[in-house]
Formats: structure tokens, C-alpha cells, sequence
């Protein structure tokens, strides 16, 4: 737990007690310290509260880096194993010939339209 939030929850704590006595006292000056030390404390508790969120995804990082490596690398593997049994042993570039190839034929006989 972030020190700001310890902090601030101690500091909202305190600002209800004051803000209790000045009511019972009929002291407004004291029971509107006691809602700003209120305030005060809400935002610095939300604020320790961020850092901490920011501090477990810097943790949490490396471990979803590491996931998205390995999915990476298996959906690699996947792929090319499907390319492999689609196309069996067939290099690539004979592929890339043949399309070619293919490609020229059909602009001789049909001509350049």
C-alpha cells in the first residue's frame, strides 16, 4: 500500500473528527477545516491509490510481454505448419515463379488492354 493512501486516509479520518467537533461546537470555522481535511484526504488516498495501479502494471508488464512473445511465436509456428501441409515441401519461390509465369501467359494471349 502507497504511503499516500495510508496518509490520506488518516488525514480524512482526522478532518471527520474535526468537522464532528466543530458541528457539536457550533464552530464553522472548525467543522469547515474538518470537510477540506476531509477533501484533502479523499484526493491524496485516490492519488497513492493511481500510484499503486501504476506501480502493478510496471510489475504486470514483463509477464503480458512475455505472453505476447509466446503467442507470437506459436502463431508463427502454427502458420507455417498450415503453409507446409497446404503447400507441401514446395519452396517458396517456386510459388512465386509459377505466379509469375502464370501471370505472363495470361497477358501474351490476352494482350495489354
Amino acid at each position: 500500500m502507497d504511503n499516500d493512501r495510508m496518509e490520506g486516509a488518516a488525514r480524512n479520518i482526522g478532518g471527520k473528527v474535526e468537522s464532528a467537533a466543530g458541528d457539536l461546537l457550533g464552530d464553522n470555522k472548525t467543522k469547515t477545516d474538518g470537510l477540506m481535511d476531509q477533501v484533502a484526504g479523499q484526493a491524496q488516498n485516490a492519488f497513492g491509490s493511481v500510484k499503486d495501479t501504476a506501480r502493478q502494471v510496471a510489475n504486470d508488464a514483463p509477464k503480458y510481454l512475455d505472453d505476447a512473445i509466446d503467442n507470437g511465436q506459436r502463431y508463427y509456428r502454427q502458420g507455417s505448419q498450415a503453409v507446409r501441409e497446404q503447400f507441401g515441401n514446395v519452396p517458396v519461390t517456386e510459388i512465386m515463379l509459377a505466379g509469375a509465369a502464370g501471370y505472363l501467359l495470361a497477358w501474351l494471349i490476352h494482350g495489354r488492354q
